[in-house]
């Protein structure tokens, strides 16, 4: 009984020596050993010390069966090889999927010269490919991908230009090329912008370009029809070109400037156009027989206007009793009167010309005219003066035609009226 109690006890001091075995491997020495079959065949093996898990030999493969890591998960390559995970791929291709030293993952395909993905911690570095291959990359993906950060393409030593293609539910891809020998992009199709378009540099167009709505252009710069509120064309005021040059169109103090040649020229303006014929006859209440509208404050110092008026005159008799007299208004303001001549007329044509300077604005500001009537082409009166101005009011120009007695035979009428804005 004695003899059997030693070897037993005997028996439990070698073993313990040795490690003890389990179902698969064994424990000792501070290791736990994952056995294939018998303990010289050691697959993985626990450093106590180290606290991590380490090939007792030679792997042929290291499979893991949707493994759940809570913490992080370290591969130590120990030589300059990469460490690989798998060696095979679903289609029987060779594929090389490995650990590089200083890199996080890189992941390979037919030798590791060719690298497909490489994550390196080193520069923050994200890579596809590499120099030596034309590779492509596929993102299978229907959502969205977003970048928080920056992105940047370049082909390093490759002489071929880059080129993103874009292609939808269509399958019929496009492509933006950047040419880096001529430093500009280029579409392979139409670009359509929904919303603004900066251009911080020089932007040159080889076609027709048409803006305002997709019709096709019919001219180099097509503009679409204006709204009532927003105009097709605007030029901001700013300073003359010191050298004029031909051709040029600017605006600056409130005028429009054309270049023909050598010499800025203010472009002329033309408004007000009268389409209908006012008729005063046998009366003698002032009649208004033309208007031109002018907004308050839109006149500046150096503005020059000019007014035609004309019709047909007849009266009784001559003489200061059947002659009609013509008053201009700037709003309220009485700024100028002509009176016909004391001659008999009959069916006779006249017209009244004057022409305006601003001198200058406010409250107090100053116009200084020149008017003459003219009838029957020889008959003719002129007034010409310096009238006071609000022209921060109403600056409606009228016109208005008054007989000095009423009779049937005396009748004035007024068939045309314009303005021009000579600046």
């Amino acid at each position: 009984m004695r003899k059997i109690l030693f070897l037993t006890m005997l028996l439990l001091i070698v073993n313990t020596s040795r490690g003890s075995f389990f179902d698969g491997g064994y424990v000792g020495g501070g290791k736990t050993y994952v056995e294939q079959g018998t303990v010289d065949n050691q697959v993985l093996v626990w450093d106590n010390t180290t606290k991590t898990y380490v090939p007792g030999l030679i792997l042929s493969g290291l499979t893991l069966n949707s493994p759940i890591v809570s913490g992080n998960f370290t591969w130590l390559s120990e030589d300059d090889n990469y460490a690989i995970l798998d060696a095979s791929t679903t289609d029987g291709s060779v594929a090389q999927k490995g650990i590089s030293i200083g890199d996080i993952l890189r992941i390979f395909s037919g030798t590791t010269d060719i690298s497909y993905l490489s994550l390196t911690p080193a520069g923050n570095l994200i890579s596809f490919g590499n120099t030596t291959s034309n590779q492509t990359v596929n993102f299978e993906t229907y959502g969205l991908t977003t970048f928080n950060g920056n992105i940047t393409i370049d082909r390093l030593a490759n002489s071929a230009d880059a080129v993103i293609t874009f292609d939808g539910s269509s399958n019929d891809p496009e492509a933006l090329t950047y040419e880096s020998d001529n430093n500009k992009f280029n579409f392979s199709t139409d670009l359509d912008v929904t919303g603004n378009l900066l251009v911080s540099g020089d932007l040159n167009v080889n076609n027709n370009v048409r803006i305002g709505d997709s019709t096709a252009p019919t001219a180099l710069l097509h503009l679409a029809a204006g709204t009532t509120s927003l105009a097709p064309l605007k030029l901001t005021a700013g300073p003359l070109l010191t050298t004029p040059s031909s051709g040029s169109i600017e605006y600056y103090g409130n005028k429009t400037y054309i270049t023909n040649k050598d010499l800025q020229k203010v472009i002329d303006r033309t408004s007000d156009v009268k389409l209908t014929t006012t008729t005063v006859a046998n009366t003698t209440d002032e009649t208004e027989v033309y208007e031109a509208s002018v907004p308050a404050n839109s006149w500046v110092a150096g503005n020059v206007l000019k007014m035609l008026i004309s019709g047909t005159l007849s009266n009784k008799v001559g003489s200061s009793g059947h002659t009609v007299t013509v008053k201009v208004y700037v709003g309220t303001t009485e700024a100028a009167t002509i009176t016909s001549t004391e001659a008999k007329f009959t069916d006779v044509c006249w017209h009244i010309s004057g022409y305006n300077i601003v001198r200058d604005i406010g409250s107090t500001g100053h116009m200084a005219y020149h008017l003459e009537m003219t009838i029957d082409g020889d008959n003719s009166n002129v007034t010409c003066n310096v009238v006071e101005i609000d022209t921060t009011g109403l600056l409606d120009i009228t016109v208005t035609a008054t007989w000095a007695s009423a009779d049937d035979a005396n009748i004035f009428t007024c068939n045309m009226g314009l303005m021009e804005y000579k600046n």
